[in-house]
């Protein structure tokens, strides 16, 4: 029988994964979040959803049977460690909505698009008068309502731009 609980995982190793001859330390961090146990058949997975920003080194994660935060951003602290980061302002999270007409909606897919919108500056998103952000990359999040929801990914402690163009497809 499947476990009813639904941890959140991020495993990192310091400079990149390891060769597998190397010695290595894991790093552990557990999230619990609310679960709906009927929004996904047992042993019908995957459940975890994750997209890797290193450049913010931020882990976007998604469980598929999160009832309510469907989307959590998880980081690596300058020691090494794991913690969660928390977007107190609720207009600045990722959120699904939710839908009165619909079965409860779910995550089932991430990605993180560096190449788009490489020159776009992002205003700031609480501030006008503050300058804009440098160009930021996109999170898709595919949903259970066939749906590919865009969101603009942005740090406003890090004013470096992590895009770059995409590159030039060659037959």
């Amino acid at each position: 029988e499947e476990d009813g609980r639904a941890p959140y995982f991020v495993l990192s190793w310091p400079h990149g994964a390891p060769p597998a001859t190397a010695d290595y330390s894991l790093t552990q961090f557990e999230v619990y979040p609310m679960m709906a146990e009927d929004s996904a058949p047992p042993r019908s997975g995957p459940y975890l959803y994750r997209a890797w920003a290193p450049f913010w080194d931020v882990a976007v994660v998604a469980h598929r049977r999160s009832a309510d935060e469907h989307i959590k951003l998880m980081r690596i602290t300058p020691d090494g460690g794991i913690s969660e980061a928390v977007v107190d302002d609720d207009e600045l999270a990722i959120r699904i909505p939710f839908s009165f007409t619909e079965d409860d909606l779910f995550v089932v897919g991430l990605a993180l698009d560096t190449s788009a919108g490489g020159q776009v500056q992002v205003p700031h998103p609480k501030l006008a008068e503050m300058p804009d952000l440098p160009p930021s990359p996109i999170l898709m999040v595919a949903t259970s309502d066939a749906k590919l929801r865009l969101f603009t990914f942005a740090c406003t402690k890090d004013h470096r731009s992590v895009v770059s163009p995409p590159q030039e497809l060659h037959r």
